[in-house]
């Protein structure tokens, strides 16, 4: 989650310091994709009145509630087997990768699996495939295809 700092960090969209008077909106580092066009709403912190005056604040908002009924206490099941991972170093996390709903990695945006059970996904070979692909386009910036990778190799 973004740090706030009363009186000291700045809303990014207007410029002023955010007091602990001002109503706020808080986003965690939940955008991976460094090409995406919401990528300055990541980890980062707005007045709500200058949020919602924003062209993108209903899809970001929107984002953010998909982010949040993925993730978290009891929602962490494994693809694969179905069953909550419990042990974090058991435990892989897909980001969200495509809001094109037309693309095979789609389907695959914050998915959880057993690290035990990679070997298991069905699917993995393509991914990795799909995976490189986005990484090598224009449509992506950023490390985190490359360690996500490194995880499922």
């Amino acid at each position: 989650m973004a740090l706030i700092f009363n009186g000291i960090t700045e809303c990014k969209l207007c410029n002023c310091k955010i007091t602990d008077k001002d109503s706020i909106v808080a986003f965690p580092a939940f955008i991976v994709n460094e090409c995406d066009p919401l990528f300055m709403f990541n980890d980062s912190v707005f007045h709500e009145s200058c949020l919602l005056k924003h062209r993108s604040s209903d899809e970001i908002l929107q984002r953010l509630r998909k982010y949040s009924h993925a993730t978290g206490p009891g929602k962490r099941k494994c693809l694969v087997c179905k069953s909550e991972i419990k042990n974090p170093d058991d435990y892989l996390f897909i980001d969200y990768l495509t809001s094109d709903e037309r693309k095979f990695l789609y389907k695959y945006n914050y998915t959880h699996l057993h690290k035990s059970h990679i070997d298991k996904w069905v699917d993995r070979e393509e991914v990795i495939e799909e995976l490189v692909r986005l990484n090598d386009s224009e449509n992506w910036s950023g490390k985190y295809i490359l360690r996500l990778l490194l995880e499922l190799e």
